[in-house]
């Protein structure tokens, strides 16, 4: 037809085209779908790889036979299809209550009036939009039948006629950091003659078991309103399920109890569960039937710590405190459905705790005693001396993930990807609470390097270009790969920004009383006997003194000669003067208290003119506002670890000398990585641009090949621009192009 371009054939290829266009944008949703990667979006589309991780999938999901719970087989597809059924309809079935006006007795009404207004409130455009923008277009769709993506695109008609249709400034790792330092007190730290306990609970099938007239009651003694209590249970009770078994539905499940894994909202209802067993606790100590274990000495008592369905609770190691405690826990069970794991609770004892009533305990309770728990929220919870062997299973799973991965048919445009996307991620969380070795982050790194240059197991990758040049930024000649260790530094430095800035936050408050009562957090040092956690978070201290600044109030709290206070660009410690003043003389003494302005007089005899005319841009505010600090790597003052990171990489590169050469192309290297290309192709010109081809002469540098010369242009040696441009048989490509490519040559 296209040889033959009539009027009517035009037509018809137009139509044809938009039919195999379309086509073709099917076959790339399906095997997006099946793939389960959002690299898709990012990497190369539709390519092997995709294939090869979407059949992977499907192989390693196939499901030939199951045994039910009274060890009865199943082999044929509808066998097992309704063996599962069976199984979640008797999960989701509910057993029935008792005990919940004793159990949410001690629960506290906690729902402001305010609050309540904001939750009743209309829900407006703008906020099912947000929604809906937020959501992975490719979802399971909802019970009529419609997908995320539907919704995404067509609001706009649909939406006017359908619409009616955690802690702030608490980070994830508190937990794990108060956890620890409790943990590392019982079992380094404390003396005397009273021992205490900690029993890391497992609740069995936690969310499933959930029974729904103990959340409405829980809601309802929280005080929130009617109509958002009708509304949260209308959306629970609604849920029904189909079990998948091979690509196919089996049976429909409808529970009567339960809250949905996978649903944002889900959390947040187990949150509303685990504050009456939080209530109850809170109610035993006050009572005196249980004691909390204390961090420091006198300080702070902690009795129990929730994070989801993650628990641990903290008694005296003594009978009658252990009996309160059941009996907490049982009143939880018979009120919430939740069932306690007995087989995974686990004990862990003071090192000052007696050892005849250690395996008394063991053996009229049943519960598994331990040295240690192995893991609390997926990390250790103590560290002993070989920090390398505890902290060994990060390159394990490193390993694992990129020996997963199909190496022949990615691309290394799909490794750059991977590389930032996975595994530069998972040892994140870990080095957010704990410093890793240095020799660790090196294995890391070493992975990761064999992984992008093309290792084999028995045939060794020329890597053409050092880590640490790979790990500068795009616009910088680097690819970006982030350096671990300073990574680290800058995650631990956020942990030490919260400290700084949130005295009264529960990390804050239990680390002044075990580690600096008497000073500030910056004038702390590492101290006696610290635990793993400390000591990590200190080593990052440096990185908030070089970032740290103040925005000046009443000037109290801020030194004139101690503290960086002036304004961004000129923001720097003042040099010290010797007038009168004491070298620890605050900013306040600089301020007129009639005028509430700057005491020009003094200001003038401490500095010198350039210093008095920057001290006088520093606006003060006639409120008497408290001093404020400010980090100066943003210019919001917020602390962002990608801020601190930067400003420790480019400390580290001042230390060593380096110049700032790289800087001279950077508008080359935005052009390269801001093409409307195909990752492939920008990964292939940076090659080209930073000289990394294998070209003879770049193999003869390696001493790879015995000469550097062109095999098809003898006289010169093959460099990249040589095999690119100038050698003959490069020219007669370019002269191939249909579009008539000219060479030109800029000198």
């Amino acid at each position: 037809m296209q040889r033959h371009e009539i009027p009517g054939n035009l037509e018809s290829i137009k139509q044809l085209q938009g039919e195999f266009n379309k086509l073709l944008e099917m076959e790339d949703v399906k095997w997006r779908r099946r793939a389960k990667r959002n690299w898709f979006i990012k990497g190369d589309r539709n390519t092997q790889i995709f294939h090869a991780w979407a059949n992977q999938r499907r192989r390693s999901n196939f499901i030939g036979s199951i045994s039910d719970l009274e060890g009865q087989e199943w082999t044929r597809p509808e066998e097992v299809g309704n063996a599962f059924t069976r199984y979640f309809q008797n999960l989701f079935d509910t057993e029935g209550v008792s005990g919940i006006e004793e159990y949410i007795s001690a629960v506290q009404a906690r729902v402001k009036p305010e609050l309540n207004a904001m939750l009743t409130s209309e829900f407006t455009h703008e906020e099912v939009n947000t929604d809906l923008s937020q959501m992975h277009a490719l979802k399971s769709p909802g019970p009529n039948g419609f997908g995320v993506s539907f919704y995404q695109h067509h609001w706009g008609t649909i939406g006017v006629k359908h619409q009616s249709a955690f802690v702030p400034g608490w980070l994830n790792t508190d937990n794990i950091l108060i956890a620890y330092e409790a943990l590392h007190t019982m079992n380094s730290r404390m003396t005397g003659k009273k021992g205490f306990m900690a029993v890391k609970i497992d609740i069995r099938k936690a969310y499933d078991r959930v029974e729904w007239p103990f959340l409405e009651a829980m809601m309802r003694t929280m005080e929130f309103e009617e109509r958002w209590i009708t509304l949260i249970m209308t959306c629970v009770r609604s849920v029904t399920y189909s079990v998948l078994v091979n690509g196919q539905p089996y049976g429909k499940i409808v529970p009567s109890r339960g809250l949905r894994q996978g649903d944002p909202l889900s959390p947040y209802l187990f949150l509303i569960v685990a504050e009456g067993l939080s209530s109850l606790m809170a109610r035993v100590e006050v009572e005196n039937r249980i004691t909390g274990v204390p961090i420091a000495a006198g300080g702070f008592r902690l009795s129990h710590l929730f994070f989801a369905d993650d628990s641990l609770l903290f008694c005296r190691a003594n009978f009658p405190e252990w009996s309160n405690l059941f009996q907490v826990l049982q009143t939880y069970e018979r009120a919430s459905g939740q069932q306690l794991n007995v087989a995974k609770t686990s004990v862990f004892f003071s090192r000052n705790t007696r050892e005849e009533f250690k395996g008394f305990f063991q053996k009229s309770v049943g519960l598994a005693t331990t040295t240690g728990f192995e893991k609390y929220l997926g990390l250790p919870t103590l560290v002993g001396r070989s920090k390398r062997r505890t902290f060994v299973n990060i390159c394990s799973r490193v390993k694992a993930r990129l020996d997963g991965w199909k190496e022949k048919i990615l691309s290394q445009a799909g490794k750059e990807i991977l590389i930032k996307a996975v595994i530069q991620a998972l040892p994140t969380y870990c080095m957010s609470v704990f410093r890793l070795q240095q020799s660790l982050c090196k294995s890391l790194i070493s992975l990761i390097s064999q992984f992008w240059w093309g290792h084999k197991t028995n045939q060794g990758q020329v890597h053409w270009m050092s880590w640490e040049r790979m790990g500068a930024p795009k616009n910088k000649g680097g690819m970006g790969f982030r350096d671990l260790e300073v990574s680290n530094l800058a995650l631990l430095a956020k942990q030490g920004w919260q400290i700084l800035t949130n005295p009264s936050s529960h990390v804050a408050r239990v680390m002044k009383e075990k580690y600096y009562p008497r000073v500030e957090f910056m004038e702390t040092t590492v101290g006696r006997r610290p635990s793993f956690v400390w000591s990590s978070i200190i080593k990052a201290k440096h990185l908030l003194l070089n970032g740290m600044g103040w925005r000046v109030g009443n000037g109290e709290n801020i030194k004139i000669w101690g503290d960086i206070w002036l304004p961004p660009p000129n923001a720097r410690l003042l040099p010290p003067s010797q007038a009168v003043l004491h070298p620890e003389a605050r900013v306040k003494m600089l301020i007129d208290p009639v005028t509430d302005w700057w005491d020009f007089n003094l200001v003038r005899s401490l500095f010198d003119p350039g210093d008095v005319a920057k001290i006088g841009s520093v606006m003060l505010s006639p409120l008497n506002q408290e001093d404020k600090i400010i980090w100066r790597g943003t210019t919001a003052g917020t602390f962002t670890v990608r801020s601190a990171y930067y400003m420790e990489l480019y400390r580290q590169a001042q230390d060593r000398g380096e110049g700032s050469g790289a800087n001279d192309y950077v508008e080359v290297w935005k052009t390269i990585w801001g093409m409307h290309a195909p990752p492939v192709l920008k990964n292939f010109c940076w090659k080209v641009c930073i000289n990394l081809l294998p070209t003879k002469a770049n193999l003869h540098k390696k001493k790879i090949v015995d000469d550097p010369l062109c095999p098809f242009y003898t006289g010169e040696p093959e460099t990249v621009f040589h095999s690119i441009w100038g050698c003959p048989a490069a020219i007669a490509v370019w002269q191939e192009g249909k579009r008539g490519f000219r060479k030109c040559l800029v000198l």
